[in-house]
């Protein structure tokens, strides 16, 4: 008679129970891994690198003096103008292109919308020297945008991401 042969069990099974995995860490918990990892960091940027002191020098109270020093006002404002800019323009240009791709049905429209999506794949990182390049200097009218506002708004408004 012919045998089946038998199934072996496997190593973990699904239940409805929870099931742990046991291990030489079983009654550690998160905080001694957490604290442990980082006391072998420091000792290994103390030992290896030589650039964390030992926590006793540390003067905490030059990170208070100097936060006061710090106009937020002027940051903050910054920072909305060169966002609100970017949201704004992006905005317009991802609006008007939604539109015509949706709505108006342009010949060629499944290349355009490949174009338009194999920019999501490259990642940001890579455009940043071509950007700066084409910013110091406009192609055809050979203007610099370097240290204005538009230098940043532009290559954000022409980008796929938001």
């Amino acid at each position: 008679a012919d045998e089946t042969p038998k199934k072996s069990k496997p190593k973990f099974t699904i239940s409805k129970e929870t099931t742990y995995i046991t291990g030489p860490l079983d009654n550690t918990t998160g905080a001694q891994v957490a604290q442990a990892s980082d006391v072998v960091f420091r000792w290994l940027l103390r030992r290896f690198l030589n650039v964390i002191p030992d926590v006793d020098r540390f003067n905490w109270s030059n990170y208070v003096a100097e936060g006061f020093n710090v106009d937020f006002t002027d940051l903050s404002l910054n920072t909305l103008i060169l966002a609100g800019g970017a949201v704004v323009l992006q905005l317009l240009v991802s609006a008007t292109a939604a539109f015509a791709l949706s709505k108006l049905r342009p010949a060629g429209k499944g290349v355009i919308q490949f174009i338009f999506f194999s920019t999501l794949m490259v990642p940001p990182v890579v455009y940043l020297i071509p950007q700066f390049v084409n910013i110091s200097s406009l192609p055809l009218i050979h203007l610099s945008l370097i240290n204005n506002w538009a230098g940043v708004w532009l290559p954000e408004a022409a980008s796929a991401l938001p």
